[in-house]
C-alpha cells in the first residue's frame, strides 16, 4: 500500500540541539553510524509548517544565547526539540531540557509563537538521564497548550507532548480502516487491542464493537486514549494501563485480538495469554518483519494460522514497512 504521499509526510520531526563554532545553535540529526550531527534544515520530509518553524527555533536559541547539551561533557541545556504537527497544522514544540532550570524558556516561547501563531503551545520536557533517552518523565508549560488535538480519518485523538503516535497519519488512517476491515468485529463482540498507544486503532474499531478492551503500559498514552474515548462518547472502550502480559492476565476472553507491539515484537508470555483468550482471530501489525517472522511461529504452534500479510509504506525514503497480517484460529487452537 503506497504512500500518498512521498514528501511532506512526517506529522513529527525530532531534532538534536547542537552548537556550530561560533556558538550558533543547529537543529539537526545524527549522521548514519555515527554522532556527527547534520543541519536538516530544508529537509522536505517534515509536513510544512515543521521546518520553518525549526528553522525560526534555532535562531531564537541563539539569539537567547542558549547553549546546547553536549553529550560528552554533559554541559549545557538544550538536549533536543520536538515538533508535532496536526491536521490542521497547528504545532506543539517539545523542548527537551538537561535540568529544571532554563532562564530563556518563557520568552523563547512566547517570541516563538508570536512569529508561528500556528504554535498552540510549548513544552518543556527535562531529561537529566545520561543514556539515550529522548524524553524525561517531568513537563512543564512554557506557553499555550501542553497538548495537541489531532484526528485521524474518522478518530480525533488528544496527544500530548510525550504520547506515540503514527508519524505518517493520511497511511495510518488507511492502516487502521484495514486493521478495522480485517478484524471484522460484530456489534456483540469483545475486541482486545495491546499495546493500544493513544487509542487510534481501538477508536476506529470501537463504533463497530460490543466492547472494546485497550491495554497500554504508558500512563501518558492509556491517559491521552482514555480522554479521547471520553471526547468521542466511546462508552464500550475500557483502558487497563498495564503491561500488555500483565493486562492479557485479567481479561478473561475476547471474540478479536489485535496486537499493535514495538519493534523488538511481542513478549513470548504476551502470546500466549492471547492464546489463551480463544479469539476467533487476531489481527498483528507490526513494523519489524524479523519479529513478525518470530511471533507468527509461535502463534502458529499456539493454533493460530496467519492468512494473509499486506505491507504498508508509512516511511517513504526509508526500508521500513508496517505490515497488517490476520491469523485465524485453527480447530487444534488451545
Amino acid at each position: 500500500m503506497p504512500s500518498p504521499r512521498v514528501l511532506g509526510y512526517r506529522n513529527k520531526v525530532k531534532l538534536v540541539a547542537a552548537a556550530r563554532p561560533g556558538g550558533a545553535v543547529v537543529l539537526g540529526a545524527y549522521a548514519p553510524r555515527s554522532h556527527r550531527i547534520i543541519d536538516m534544515a530544508g529537509c522536505r520530509v517534515g509536513e510544512p509548517p515543521l521546518d520553518p518553524i525549526a528553522r525560526t527555533l534555532a535562531r531564537l536559541c541563539s539569539q537567547h544565547a542558549v547553549v546546547p547539551f553536549h553529550e560528552r561533557t554533559h554541559k549545557g541545556t538544550l538536549r533536543y526539540v520536538i515538533l508535532r504537527a496536526n491536521h490542521e497544522g497547528r504545532v506543539l514544540a517539545v523542548l527537551v531540557t538537561a535540568a529544571r532550570a532554563f532562564a530563556a524558556g518563557g520568552a523563547l516561547a512566547q517570541e516563538l509563537h508570536a512569529q508561528h501563531p500556528e504554535v498552540a503551545g510549548v513544552v518543556q520536557n527535562v531529561n537529566p538521564a545520561r543514556g539515550g533517552a529522548l524524553l524525561g518523565a517531568e513537563e512543564h508549560p512554557l506557553h499555550g497548550a501542553a497538548e495537541l488535538p489531532d484526528r485521524v480519518g474518522e478518530v480525533g485523538l488528544k496527544l500530548s507532548a510525550r504520547a506515540f503516535f503514527q508519524i505518517n497519519r493520511v497511511q495510518a488512517a488507511a492502516l487502521y480502516q484495514a486493521t478495522l476491515a480485517a478484524a471484522a468485529p460484530t456489534g456483540s463482540d469483545t475486541v482486545v487491542d495491546f499495546y493500544s498507544g493513544v487509542g487510534g486503532i481501538a477508536l476506529t474499531v470501537a463504533p463497530h464493537a460490543g466492547r472494546v478492551l485497550a491495554v497500554e503500559s504508558d500512563p501518558a498514552a492509556a491517559d491521552c486514549a482514555r480522554r479521547s474515548a471520553s471526547a468521542a462518547g466511546l462508552g464500550n472502550v475500557s483502558v487497563v494501563a498495564a503491561d500488555a502480559t500483565a493486562g492479557a492476565a485479567i481479561i478473561e476472553r475476547a471474540d478479536l485480538v489485535i496486537l499493535d507491539p514495538p519493534r523488538k515484537g511481542c513478549a513470548a508470555d504476551l502470546l500466549r495469554a492471547a492464546a489463551r483468550l480463544r479469539p476467533r482471530r487476531m489481527v498483528y501489525v507490526s513494523c519489524s518483519l524479523p519479529a513478525l517472522a518470530r511471533d507468527l511461529s509461535t502463534l502458529q504452534a499456539l493454533g493460530y494460522q496467519a492468512a494473509w500479510t499486506r505491507p504498508f509504506d508509512l516511511f517513504p525514503h526509508t526500508p521500513h514497512i508496517e505490515t497488517l497480517t490476520v491469523l485465524d484460529r485453527t480447530t487444534r487452537a488451545a
